[in-house]
């Protein structure tokens, strides 16, 4: 259903209405081409680039696969450089193993989606969160944000927590100068040139929407009223008899059943179409990173968190709030899907939080080795082995597979 949509623009030099029999699938009754499409947009031109070298269909999609590659090595390069400036010593590269090797964000990686351009998006404005609380929201900072929000708005729904998180980190962030004074005209000046560039960017596309689907600017409630009309029975969303509800599921039974249990493996790392899992000891292993981390966390919780200090706003507390709102949003839209829209459980809809998962899981290991491992010397080396084992791990894994 995804590639139906590059391949659309290759073939006809023009955006599908996502009504398009051509590209509306029978069993859901409608298409991808209602979501934002950028990156699909990107993919059918370098297939245009691809097919003046060959017409060969194998060629044609890795050309489009090929946008997903470059999102995800834009996403590392944008944790390396936010990860010198959040954490010494070998920790910056642990933060960096831990988004790079993950094996189900390498897998989205290297098939047409939107994902991969949701993670680099994320770790982006997570960067220019860092830069412009450091410049105090220099004009720079501020277009470069811009910018990476209107990409964001055009990459994935789940990944819009980021939009959200902007604004509260950049209202709070921004709002206090040294003098301990609310300088609201400084606030506004900033953020409008932050919002100008974002709208440059990803306007356009609402606005087709808004003109194509009789006022409808997301393209949703156009795209459920199709499926209402095309769809197979179970999967029509005014019946939702594909819901975890309509299955019989409460919340408490998918928190602590199969559903929180797959999505958690598959997080990790699942291939295919739900048929190639990762071996269970590396799901185990990295579930004890993840828990080691939360406890880090919840130990130094009061410290992260409390944004006045003796009357100022903490700037490192705030980002941290920006950070625990963008890793919890695509986890409780996960979950509101499964269960009030399509029953998935699919650890894959959670990594638009991946970045600032993996930013509270170094933070709290670094926290209990600072504790338990005094030398610094000592922490560096247990920093190297994990980084060697995560990427030996991933290694073997797709070697295994594949």
């Amino acid at each position: 259903m995804r590639y139906d949509i590059p391949m659309y623009i290759y073939e006809h030099g023009r955006l599908p209405h996502g009504g398009d029999p051509s590209i509306r699938n029978p069993i859901w009754g409608t298409s991808y081409a209602f979501l934002p499409i950028l990156s699909y947009i990107i993919s059918a031109l370098f297939m245009k680039i691809m097919s003046i070298f060959s017409t060969d269909p194998q060629h044609l999609l890795w050309a489009a696969r090929l946008v997903s590659a470059c999102f995800t090595t834009g996403a590392v390069f944008f944790v390396f450089r936010a990860g010198k400036k959040l954490f010494d010593g070998y920790s910056k590269w642990f933060f960096v193993c831990l988004v790079a090797v993950l094996p189900e964000a390498l897998f989205m990686g290297v098939y047409v989606n939107n994902d991969a351009m949701a993670i680099c998006c994320g770790a982006a404005i997570i960067y220019y969160w860092i830069i412009g609380m450091e410049r105090n929201w220099d004009i720079p900072s501020c277009v470069l944000l811009g910018l990476w929000l209107g990409l964001c708005a055009m990459s994935y729904l789940n990944a819009y927590g980021f939009l959200l998180c902007s604004i509260f980190v950049f209202t709070l962030s921004c709002l206090t100068d040294s003098k301990k004074q609310i300088d609201w005209k400084y606030w506004l000046k900033r953020g409008l040139v932050v919002a100008a560039f974002g709208l440059l960017i990803c306007g356009w596309w609402f606005v087709r929407n808004y003109m194509i689907y009789d006022g409808d600017w997301l393209g949703l409630a156009t795209s459920n009223d199709f499926a209402d009309r095309y769809a197979q029975e179970q999967f029509r969303p005014s019946t939702a008899l594909s819901s975890g509800r309509a299955q019989g599921y409460t919340i408490l039974s998918m928190l602590t059943g199969h559903w929180m249990f797959d999505v958690l493996r598959s997080f990790v790392g699942v291939f295919g179409q739900f048929q190639y899992w990762v071996d269970s000891w590396i799901i185990v292993l990295y579930y004890i990173l993840f828990t080691a981390g939360l406890i880090g966390c919840l130990m130094q919780a009061g410290k992260m968190f409390r944004i006045r200090k003796d009357g100022e706003i903490q700037k490192k507390a705030v980002f941290n709030w920006g950070m625990l709102i963008a890793a919890l949003t695509p986890v409780i839209l996960n979950f509101y899907h499964s269960y009030w829209v399509d029953y998935q459980p699919q650890g894959r809809y959670m990594l638009p939080g991946l970045v600032p998962m993996m930013y509270f899981t170094v933070c709290g290991i670094t926290y209990l080795a600072e504790r338990f491992i005094p030398k610094m010397k000592y922490r560096n080396i247990l920093s190297a082995i994990l980084c060697s084992a995560l990427v030996l791990i991933t290694i073997k894994e797709f070697f295994r597979i594949y």
